[in-house]
């Protein structure tokens, strides 16, 4: 069967269970490959799901497209797809470089994808041999007929070297494929943000890895299941890159196993494999890791204040003699001079009365920091300069790191599920009690980024009908805006009179009424 797309026409095969409550399984095919190559896998997954099986553009039975590809433009037509089969939830298995459609649908339509599964996924990284592999592998396929690439390729992909038929059918499926396409595609995945962006889909994951395949070996398996956090990691023995295709038992019944699991549940923390999958992402991230710190300065200032140096909370004294402020100004810039903090946190107060009371602060503020013995201070007051001397983990600074990364994120599937998570976030008062100017400005800055975010998000969602999740938005956007107060009423009434909800449009219309008289 077919369905036109946005610029060609998707071959699928929709295989549905008899059971009306069986879950859908989308099997995604990788790169070179077509949707044929799960067939082994059909048989034994048809017994207990509806399976989805579709070709990507220019591969197996699929038209070619004579629009840029993209995996939003691909994800996209998978979402239409299920669309047009009224499939409202799904399991996503996503080989080779169908990870990253797969990636894109989560984050297009969260509550559609339930789980995901990543067979012997790409992931593009800065590891020398795999960059020289990379390259080898771009020169081939820019100087050699696409027969003789798919022939080495073929190697790769399959541990059983002497299946004559299944190399023809590796080579014949990537012969289908124009070497323009590919290229394109492939480009396309090396520049992906694997790390960056899979951080942003809190699905259930489970990665495949083939015992013999040398692309995506176990050990870059393991690490990759520590650098998305994934729920569990599996290798298939006797297999290659194509799992499914030399061992379909083992991985029919992976997937059966992960898809059937519980729902997941946050376990006891693991500070030891924590700080493990930390030390990995930094240098996944081509950075050296930081010396360790003796302490940690914990800030938790969105809804209740807390505040705690290393496994020990400071829950007095934050109240009183402008504690708060001076913590989070030293918090944000490290270092202040006497004039600075006097300047910035009090500058009503006559200069020579306010730095006579800064040394009354700043002695309290010391006694809030003391470290225990033998420890390093985590707090240096000199005779014109205060520092603080400490890993800090503020949870307003990381708000901010999010807001800033959403508002210049291109990728409007990945924007909005940044948004869903910063509405999340958004929902106690940030920064209560504390009425200085520094406070206060980084307050309006959450304020103003989530203000166009949330008109942003609103406006996607409506484009979509999805009018309930908009609504929500704008409410949020409301609770923190700095005074475009008609903005989001004039969406919020259009969405009234769109919906037919009448009593909404009456409160939303009294209340921009009330938002025009001149106060």
């Amino acid at each position: 069967m077919a369905l036109l797309a946005t610029s060609y026409r998707i071959s699928y095969e929709f295989t549905p269970n008899p059971d009306p409550d069986a879950k859908t399984i989308v099997l995604l095919h990788g790169l070179g490959l077509s949707g044929s190559f799960w067939r082994s896998l059909i048989p034994l997954l048809s017994v207990r799901y509806s399976l989805l099986v579709c070709d990507l553009p220019g591969h197996g039975l699929s038209g070619e497209t004579s629009e840029d590809v993209t995996f939003a433009t691909l994800a996209e037509d998978l979402r239409l797809l299920l669309e047009s089969l009224n499939i409202s939830s799904v399991v996503l298995v996503a080989h080779d470089a169908s990870v990253y459609i797969a990636r894109r649908l989560a984050a297009l339509t969260p509550s559609s994808v339930e789980r995901m599964i990543y067979i012997s996924p790409y992931m593009p990284h800065t590891l020398p041999a795999t960059l020289t592999e990379l390259q080898d592998r771009r020169l081939l396929l820019e100087q050699a007929p696409m027969t003789v690439y798919a022939a080495a390729m073929a190697h790769k992909l399959t541990g059983t070297p002497g299946d004559a038929l299944l190399h023809q059918r590796i080579v014949q499926a990537h012969e289908r494929v124009s070497k323009a396409l590919y290229i394109q595609l492939l480009d396309l995945a090396g520049s992906e943000q694997a790390l960056h962006e899979q951080a942003h889909i809190r699905k259930p994951l489970m990665i495949i890895s083939g015992e013999l395949d040398a692309s995506f070996p176990p050990g870059m398996a393991h690490i990759a299941h520590m650098l998305f956090d994934a729920s569990a990691f599996l290798i298939v023995p006797g297999a290659s890159n194509l799992t499914f295709v030399d061992q379909p038992l083992y991985t029919s019944d992976f997937i059966d196993r992960f898809v059937r699991k519980t729902p997941f549940e946050p376990g006891k923390p693991k500070p030891v494999e924590d700080e493990l999958k930390q030390t990995l992402r930094v240098l996944w991230s081509g950075r050296l890791p930081s010396a360790p710190e003796r302490n940690r300065l914990t800030i938790r200032c969105i809804g209740t204040f807390e505040v705690s140096l290393g496994q020990r909370p400071i829950r007095l004294g934050w109240n009183t003699r402008h504690a708060k402020s001076i913590l989070m100004y030293l918090a944000y810039h490290r270092s202040a001079t006497r004039e600075q903090l006097c300047e910035t946190l009090f500058p009503e107060t006559a200069f020579p009365k306010a730095m006579r009371n800064l040394r009354v602060y700043l002695n309290h503020f010391s006694k809030l920091l003391e470290t225990e013995d033998g420890q390093e201070p985590c707090l240096t007051i000199e005779r014109d300069t205060i520092k603080l001397n400490i890993e800090i983990d503020c949870d307003l600074f990381v708000l901010l790191r999010d807001l800033q990364s959403a508002s210049e994120q291109a990728d409007s599937a990945y924007k909005l599920n940044q948004c869903v998570t910063l509405s999340e976030q958004l929902q106690s008062k940030i920064l209560s009690g504390c009425f200085d100017p520094f406070s206060i400005a980084l307050k309006e800055t959450v304020e103003q980024a989530w203000e166009q975010l949330s008109l942003w998000a609103a406006d996607n969602c409506c484009e979509r009908e999805q009018y309930a999740e908009a609504v929500r938005f704008l409410q949020s956007g409301l609770q923190y805006g700095t005074g475009e107060e008609l903005l989001f009423y004039d969406r919020l009434i259009a969405i009234s009179q769109r919906t037919g909800n009448a009593k909404e449009l009456r409160k939303w219309m009294r209340m921009r009424k009330k938002a025009c008289v001149p106060t």
